[in-house]
């Protein structure tokens, strides 16, 4: 799978600068990277990674959630056990989605934040309820 998602991202970010018009180099000149980054990832003579995939978008104005959109249009059909888990706890915060469901619910920072104003003892309860689910560390409670 890790080779397949490569590929299919790779070839995603490919066809954006195609269909955008934006030949390599314009984009390394853009965004101020070293000339030949761009096309030695995509030609697969370097490892493409993540990085080129922020690149695209700081060069081209797309923001990373549209590109993943555009990559993941769909959700697989049943969330994963590991996405209900997440659901449940970012639930808990009071900003989660339910598994499936679409819109920007919390990020680490929001949840951090919203964790910080909680009192010492809903802090417990949460932690503890984390553990319960299986994503807290038992040696916070």
């Amino acid at each position: 799978m890790k080779t397949e998602e490569i590929h299919r991202l790779r070839d995603l970010t490919r066809t954006c600068f195609s269909v955008l018009g934006l030949s390599f180099r314009e984009a390394e000149i853009r965004i101020g990277l070293g000339l030949g980054q761009f096309s030695r990832a995509f030609k697969g003579t370097r490892n493409f990674r993540l990085e080129h995939i922020f690149q695209l978008c700081q060069a081209t104005g797309l923001h990373p959630a549209e590109l993943f959109r555009r990559a993941y249009p769909v959700l697989p059909g049943e969330p994963s056990e590991t996405e209900r888990r997440l659901a449940r706890a970012f639930g808990l915060l009071g900003g989660g989605r339910e598994p499936g469901e679409r819109g920007p619910g919390l990020t680490l920072r929001a949840s951090r934040s919203r964790f910080r104003a909680l009192s010492e003892p809903a802090r417990q309860e949460l932690l503890h309820l984390l553990v319960e689910e299986g994503l807290g560390n038992s040696n916070h409670s």
